[in-house]
C-alpha cells in the first residue's frame, strides 16, 4: 500500500515538472517570436512618383565648339607699335589688342578735313551765286542741290574724309567680346603679316557640343 502510494507522487511530481517546462518554453519561444518580429519591422522610406524630364546617360566622343568665335585683322598695313595680348590672356569686351603707328593716317585725315573744309566754302559760294544761302538747302531742290555739292568738290571732299577717318579707326583692334586670345601672329616693331589674321578670339564662357551617335545605340536609349 505504501509503495502504491509513493508511485503515484512521484508520478504526480513528474507531471507538474513537464507542464512546468512546457509553458517555460511557450514563452520563452512567444519572446524570441516578438523580438524577431521587432527586428522585422525596419523602417522603409517612400517618393512619390512624379512626371518629370531627367537624362540618360549616352557615352560618346566628340568636340567643344565656342559659339563665338572670330578672326581680328588690322584694316590696313603697319607696323605693330602696341601688343599687349599674348596666346591664353583673357581679355574683356573693349580692350584695346593691338595698334599700329598711325603718323600716315592721322596726316591723311588732317589733309582731308583742310580739303572738306575749302570745298565748303566753295559750295558755299556756288549757293550764294544761285540767289541762295545755308540755311536755304533744306527747301531747295535735292538735284540742284546735289550738283552744286559736285561742282564745288564738297561732296567728294566728304567721302574722303570719312575713308581717311575709318583709316585713322582700323589701325586699332579692340575686343568685340570677352574672351580667350589664341593663334596670335604679331610682333611688336614689325609689319603686320596680312596673309594670316592677327589674332583668334575665343569667347570661353559657352560652347557647342558635337558628337556622332550610332542610331542602334539612340534606339536603346529610348
Amino acid at each position: 500500500m505504501k509503495n502504491k502510494i509513493s508511485q503515484l507522487i512521484y508520478l504526480a511530481l513528474l507531471v507538474l515538472f513537464f507542464s512546468a517546462c512546457s509553458k517555460s518554453n511557450a514563452k520563452t519561444e512567444e519572446t524570441v517570436g516578438k523580438i524577431a518580429q521587432q527586428d522585422l519591422q525596419n523602417e522603409v522610406k517612400v517618393h512619390k512618383l512624379e512626371y518629370s524630364i531627367f537624362s540618360k546617360e549616352l557615352v560618346s566622343n566628340g568636340k567643344l565648339y565656342a559659339v563665338n568665335k572670330c578672326e581680328l585683322d588690322f584694316e590696313g598695313s603697319g607696323v605693330l607699335v602696341h601688343m599687349p595680348i599674348s596666346n591664353g590672356k583673357l581679355v574683356k569686351e573693349g580692350d584695346l589688342l593691338g595698334k599700329l603707328n598711325d603718323f600716315d593716317a592721322r596726316n591723311s585725315l588732317d589733309k582731308n578735313r583742310q580739303a572738306m573744309v575749302k570745298s565748303k566754302l566753295d559750295f558755299e559760294d556756288l549757293l550764294i551765286g544761285q540767289g541762295h544761302s545755308l540755311v536755304d538747302t533744306a527747301k531747295m531742290e535735292k538735284e540742284l542741290l546735289e550738283v552744286i555739292k559736285i561742282k564745288s568738290g564738297y561732296s567728294t571732299a566728304q567721302t574722303n574724309y570719312k575713308q581717311a577717318l575709318q583709316t585713322l579707326k582700323g589701325a586699332k583692334i579692340y575686343a568685340p567680346f570677352s574672351g580667350v586670345i589664341a593663334n596670335s601672329n604679331g610682333y611688336l616693331h614689325a609689319k603686320v603679316r596680312k596673309d594670316k589674321p592677327f589674332c583668334i578670339l575665343i569667347d570661353n564662357s559657352a560652347f557647342n557640343v558635337e558628337f556622332f551617335v550610332m542610331e542602334s545605340e539612340l534606339v536603346k536609349e529610348m
